[in-house]
């Protein structure tokens, strides 16, 4: 059965349901938008006298040194603790039991998603005593997980020096830093792979919240918190639990307020006069970085309530060189002597001298050399080259403007919630088309930079509930979006009046993407006019997600679900043809002319075509529903399982205009009596593929 309904992921999906006895199943799948859970981590340990043996019922508090929130826990009959659902940060663990000395673990860093092993061993009370332990370090590896992960703090990822190169460039994302970390690479479109998986494979979250894109399936690169405002990232390559849909994943934490006050300024800077020059150009491009912020973070109300807030700015107003081949002035004017090849008319006869009458050359060929071909600068090259012959230091500023603020709230020690804004809104002026490269362009130096205004928020909030010392549960909601505009800097319809076009754009201007699109003209041996239309993308994602944790002896169950509604707007299908697309090469006019830039002039394509544009090509909106569960058994002291399930379900998204399908040729229609094969359809979502999650880690023999 086929549905009216399109989607921009490839359908598949992973169902995986986890049968516990105490717990209903759940869920995973993977597809193209991995779904992010929880940033906790936690501690686990046994406490121990000097003979080795266990102390049952030894209470364990868990301190957090920043905002002095506390829990506690009693290790169980194998003298055993488990500590969930703790924020990132410093803490400090203490173990008491009548009759021991007071054991203080202190200044122990946990990461997001982290499982730390602290034991204990209290000696015997024999006086009023308490054994401190401060310097002794955490084991660099967890033998209480199997997946493998790697984490960077903000001040790492702060003195990369790809941070400030990425700044540079125009980006002030924390995204390049990934690449860094063991086993990320970048691919050609810029987005990141993880262990060898895809992009689709790929689950990438701020604070517990997905940040993919939901037309795409990729990471929205630029949605991310400042450099300051970043606590840490972890990307997570492999054996991930049911807990996270994708087969890898990268997890930012932003960074949160204390008891403490702190914060700074800084400014970071680059100057083009320290820089070599282009072979091409007699100058030095221009380029002028300049990134500047502040930040700040401290109490509201001392042990309750924190706040923390950044702000970062960049100005680039760079320069790139451009380098175009234009038509020389004596072939604007008609002066085809450069041509060793006999230029002739369309009937045969030949052109004297290589040279078309004024009165020859089409009023609409005149037109576009004037308004669409800039003419060659003075100096550049010979008079009459035809290559190389425009140079120019291309305007390309960037800037941009981002902001976090993030408000955590100790309700009581049982109820934690915070919550975090980041907004950012960044201006990419590039080169006359939307490329990086000036090698291929398809528009001329006349239309102006192609501009790229772009605009990312997100909005989360979470809340944390020790329901009793054996049942924890976390919910988290947050919103993200994306608006990106790609126009170009004059209109369509001032080309139109410019050239005397039949006014299609005028008579379609309340759709974006006809304001700005130029005629494409391609003669060969020299620069496409434009043929690069404007654009518009919107992408949108609620979430909401719930997680349970049940501390059952040694086992550690967690259930939970996750459901996202998502929206995705595109406009611009063939906006490159909506004034049309003209070719002028030697294929059929060649053995008539003699020389593409002859039938240019005088108005003979040698072939050309028109679009019939539908706008939105989508405007969609989709639903995701995720549920998984998963146990951590403690099966001895050195041995861990892992083991769980996760289904997950997406529906084709539905488009509001129907735009867009599949072809699906194994499927057979009947049209007026007879059999078709094919079919333009998109089926519905499937609930039938499973996926379950195994993982084991064995502790080394002390």
């Amino acid at each position: 059965m086929f549905s009216k309904t399109i989607s921009q992921k490839s359908g598949s999906l992973l169902i995986q349901v986890y049968l516990f006895a105490v717990v209903a199943a759940a869920v995973q799948l993977f597809t193209v938008n991995g779904l992010a859970q929880s940033t906790f981590g936690q501690f686990v340990g046994t406490v121990r006298d000097p003979s080795g043996a266990v102390i049952p019922g030894c209470m364990v508090s868990v301190k957090n040194l920043g905002t002095s929130a506390t829990r506690t826990a009693l290790a169980d009959e194998t003298g055993s603790y488990t500590v969930v659902n703790l924020e990132p940060g410093d803490y400090e663990i203490t173990m008491e039991a009548a009759g021991f000395q007071k054991f203080t673990r202190t200044n122990l860093q946990l990461l997001a998603r982290q499982t730390v092993r602290v034991d204990g061993v209290m000696p015997l009370l024999s006086q009023a005593q308490t054994v401190e332990v401060s310097t002794e370090a955490v084991a660099p590896i967890s033998t209480e997980v199997s997946n493998i992960s790697e984490t960077k703090l903000g001040r790492e990822l702060i003195d990369l020096p790809i941070a400030l190169g990425s700044r540079a460039t125009g980006s002030t994302s924390a995204f390049s830093t990934l690449t860094t970390q063991p086993g990320v690479e970048i691919d050609n479109d810029g987005q990141i792979s993880v262990a060898g998986s895809n992009r689709d494979m790929l689950s990438v979250s701020i604070d517990g919240i997905s940040t993919m894109s939901a037309r795409n399936s990729a990471p929205i690169t630029e949605l991310f918190p400042s450099f300051d405002g970043i606590a840490e990232i972890r990307v997570s390559e492999i054996n991930n639990t049911a807990e996270f849909g994708g087969i890898s994943d990268v997890t930012t934490i932003s960074k949160s307020g204390s008891n403490q006050f702190h914060g700074g300024i800084f400014e970071n800077h680059q100057n083009s006069a320290f820089a070599a020059r282009n072979t091409f150009s007699s100058t030095v491009p221009k380029l002028i970085m300049n990134d500047f912020g502040a930040f700040g973070g401290g109490p509201i109300r001392k042990d309750r309530t924190f706040f923390f807030a950044d702000y970062e700015g960049l100005r680039l107003p760079r320069q790139q060189v451009l380098v175009e081949n234009v038509p020389s002035l004596a072939l604007r004017n008609g002066d085809l002597s450069v041509y060793p090849t006999q230029i002739r008319d369309v009937d045969g006869t030949p052109f004297p001298g290589n040279q078309i009458p004024a009165s020859r050359i089409n009023p609409l060929s005149a037109a576009i050399l004037k308004y669409l071909f800039p003419p060659p600068t003075p100096n550049a090259a010979p008079p009459n080259a035809i290559s190389n012959n425009y140079v120019e230091n291309f305007p390309t500023p960037i800037s941009s403007n981002q902001g976090d603020v993030r408000v955590d709230h100790n309700v009581t020690s049982g109820h934690t919630v915070f919550g975090r804004y980041t907004y950012k809104r960044r201006e990419d002026t590039r080169l006359p088309c939307d490329c990086t490269d000036p090698t291929n362009l398809n528009g001329t130096a006349l239309l102006g930079g192609f501009q790229r205004p772009e605009n990312e928020w997100s909005l989360t909030g979470a809340h944390n509930w020790v329901v009793n010392p054996r049942i924890l549960n976390e919910f988290r909601a947050g919103w993200t979006g994306f608006h990106l505009d790609r126009k170009h800097s004059i209109l369509g319809s001032q080309i139109e009046d410019q050239l005397g076009l039949t006014p299609y754009i005028k008579q379609g201007r309340e759709f974006l993407g006809r304001e700005t699109v130029t005629p494409d003209i391609r003669i060969a041996g020299f620069q496409r006019t434009g043929g690069q239309a404007s654009s518009r993308q919107q992408t949108s994602t609620l979430q909401l997600l719930d997680n349970v944790t049940w501390l059952n002896g040694k086992h550690t169950v967690k259930v939970g679900g996750d459901f996202r509604h998502l929206t995705a707007l595109y406009t611009s299908v063939f906006d490159s043809r909506w004034l049309g697309r003209y070719m002028f090469t030697n294929s059929v006019t060649g053995p008539v002319i003699g020389n593409p830039f002859a039938a240019f002039l005088l108005g003979i394509p040698s072939s050309s075509n028109i679009a019939t544009v539908i706008y939105p090509d989508t405007d969609a909106y989709g639903r995701a529903y995720a549920f998984y569960g998963q146990d951590d058994w403690k099966v001895t002291s050195r041995l861990t399982i892992n083991y769980g399930l996760r289904w997950e379900y997406h529906p084709m998204f539905e488009d509001r205009y129907g735009n867009v399908a599949a072809f699906l040729p194994d499927y057979n229609t009947v049209v007026n009596g007879v059999n078709v094969h094919g079919a333009v359809a998109v089926p519905n979502g499937s609930l039938k593929l499973v996926h379950p999650a195994f993982a084991e880690s064995i502790a080394p023999t002390p």
